[in-house]
C-alpha cells in the first residue's frame, strides 16, 4: 500500500544516513583534527567514542524500547544525530586543542546515541511490520547499511573540498532531518501502551540461549571482520602503486558485495528457513576469502600476491559477510519469539546493534596487533582460523542440541504412550470394543 511504502521510503532512508554519518568523516576528520594539534590515539579515543554510545545504549534501548515507543524512538534518534552532526562542523571554528577535543569527544557520543536510538528503532519496525519476511526485509535493511557507508567515504571526500571541514556536516544532518515528515505521516504509533511483561523484556534471557549467544558471536567476527581490514589492507596494497581514487574503489569492494548479497540472501533464509546452515556457508566464505587475500603462507608457493587474487577475495569476503548478517537477524527474532512473548524482536534489534559496535571497535584492534606482531599475510590466516573453529562450534552445537531434543521429545512420546496403554487396561470388560479405537497412532518422529 502507500502508506508501507512511506514507511519503507522513512525507516530505510533514516537506516541508510546514519549509515552515511558514521562512514562520511574518516577522509577528512583526522586531519582537520591534527591541525589543530590532536595527537593521534587522542583522535582515535574521539573516534571510538561514537562506537561505545552505540553498543552500551543499543543494549539499554533494545529491551525499553516498547516502553519509549518506536515512532517517538525513530523521531528522537533522527534529530539526536542530526543535531549532533550539524554542531560537529563548527569544531573549525575552535583555537586551541583543549576546546576542540572537549566539544569532539561529547559531540561523537551524542552522535552515537542518535545512531543507537535509529538503528534499534528502524530494525524493530521493520521486525514489526514484516513478521513473515523477516530475513529479506532486513536483508534489503542491511543493503542500504552497507551503500550507505559506499557512499559516505567519497562523499565526505567531494563535500570536504567543496566547501571545508563544515560543509559535509552542514549537508548530511539536514539532509537527516528530511526524513522526519515522512516519519510523522507514514509510521504508526505503538498499537498498544506497553504490558508489565513487555516493560520488563530481559535482554539476558536473551543472552542466556544458546542459539542467540552464536548469532550475536557469528555478527561480532563479520564487523571485526570489516574493521580489521581498515587499518591494514592499504599497507597489503602498497606494493602495486595504487592512486588514491583507485585505492578507494578496491577498500569498497567488500561494502558493495555485502550490500549486493543482502536481498538475496534474505530471500533464501525466508524460503528455507534454515538459517543456520546458511551462516555456516557464510562464514566458510569469509575464511575462504581471508586465506586467498594474504595469501596465508601454507598457498605462497602455488598463489602469488596479485592485485586480480586481492579483488576477487575482497568480493568473496563481502558476499560471505552479507550472507552471515542476513541470516543471523531472522534466526535472532525467531529465537526471541520462542523465549520471551513480547518485545523479543525489540530485544533482539539491540543486542544487534551492539554487537556491531563492539564488532566495529574492536576490528581495528585486533587487525592493528595482528599486522604488527605477524605481518598481514600471518594476521589474516590467523583471524581464519578463528572464523573456521567458529564454524566448528556451531555444527557441533548443532548435533548436540538436536540429539538433546531428540531424545527429550521421544521419552515425551513415551511417557504419552504409557499413559494410554494404562488407560486401555485398565477400561470396563464392557468397553473392550472400543480400545483400539484409544490407542494413539504412534509413530517415532525425528526433527533432523
Amino acid at each position: 500500500t502507500r502508506r508501507t511504502y512511506g514507511l519503507i521510503v522513512a525507516v530505510y532512508g533514516a537506516y541508510f544516513l546514519a549509515a552515511c554519518a558514521y562512514s562520511i568523516i574518516p577522509p577528512f576528520f583526522p586531519d582537520e583534527a591534527a591541525s589543530k594539534g590532536i595527537s593521534v590515539p587522542i583522535i582515535g579515543i574521539i573516534f571510538s567514542a561514537f562506537h561505545v554510545v552505540v553498543f552500551t545504549g543499543s543494549f539499554y534501548i533494545g529491551p525499553r524500547i516498547n516502553t519509549l515507543g518506536r515512532k517517538r524512538t525513530l523521531l528522537m534518534g533522527t534529530f539526536i544525530l542530526s543535531a549532533g552532526f550539524i554542531a560537529t562542523g563548527f569544531l573549525s571554528y575552535t583555537t586551541t586543542p583543549g576546546w576542540f577535543i572537549g566539544l569532539g569527544i561529547p559531540l561523537r557520543l551524542i552522535q552515537g546515541l542518535g545512531a543507537a536510538m535509529t538503528g534499534t528503532a528502524s530494525m524493530s519496525i521493520v521486525a514489526r511490520k514484516f513478521p513473515e519476511k523477516a530475513g529479506i526485509a532486513l536483508g534489503s535493511l542491511e543493503s542500504f547499511q552497507g551503500v550507505g557507508i559506499f557512499i559516505g567515504r567519497p562523499l565526505g571526500g567531494v563535500l570536504y573540498e567543496a566547501g571545508g571541514f563544515v560543509l559535509p556536516f552542514i549537508v548530511l544532518g539536514c539532509t537527516i532531518t528530511l526524513t522526519v515528515p515522512l516519519m510523522l505521516l507514514f509510521i504508526d504509533e505503538d498499537e498498544a501502551p506497553p504490558t508489565t511483561d513487555e516493560e520488563t523484556t530481559s535482554i539476558w534471557a536473551l543472552l542466556s540461549n544458546l542459539s542467540v549467544a552464536i548469532d550475536l558471536g557469528a555478527i561480532f567476527i563479520c564487523m571485526c571482520g570489516f574493521g580489521f581490514l581498515d587499518p591494514t589492507l592499504s599497507f597489503h596494497l602498497e606494493a602495486f602503486h595504487l592512486s588514491p581514487a583507485v585505492l578507494g574503489v578496491v577498500f569498497a569492494l567488500h561494502g558493495v558485495m555485502y550490500a549486493a548479497a543482502a536481498p538475496a540472501v534474505g530471500w533464501l533464509v525466508d524460503k528455507t528457513k534454515k538459517p543456520v546452515p546458511i551462516i555456516c556457508i557464510g562464514l566458510l566464505i569469509m575464511t575462504t576469502a581471508l586465506l586467498l587475500l594474504g595469501p596465508t603462507p601454507l598457498l605462497q608457493t602455488v598463489i602469488e600476491k596479485k592485485l586480480w587474487i586481492i579483488i576477487i577475495s575482497l568480493l568473496l569476503f563481502g558476499w560471505g559477510a552479507g550472507t552471515v548478517m542476513v541470516s543471523v537477524m531472522p534466526d535472532m527474532i525467531f529465537s526471541a519469539r520462542a523465549i520471551v512473548t513480547e518485545g523479543g524482536s525489540d530485544a533482539v534489534s539491540g543486542l544487534i546493534n551492539g554487537s556491531l559496535a563492539l564488532g566495529d571497535t574492536a576490528g581495528p584492534l585486533v587487525g592493528a596487533l595482528l599486522q604488527d606482531a605477524f605481518g598481514f599475510a600471518e594476521g589474516v590466516s590467523i583471524f581464519a582460523l578463528f572464523i573456521f573453529c567458529y564454524i566448528i562450534l556451531i555444527l557441533c552445537t548443532m548435533v548436540c542440541f538436536k540429539r538433546k531434543l531428540k531424545k527429550h521429545e521421544q521419552i515425551k512420546l513415551d511417557a504419552i504412550h504409557k499413559r494410554m496403554l494404562k488407560r486401555f487396561y485398565t477400561l470396563p470388560p464392557n468397553a473392550f470394543a472400543e480400545r483400539s479405537a484409544l490407542l494413539p497412532k504412534y509413530r517415532r518422529t525425528s526433527i533432523m
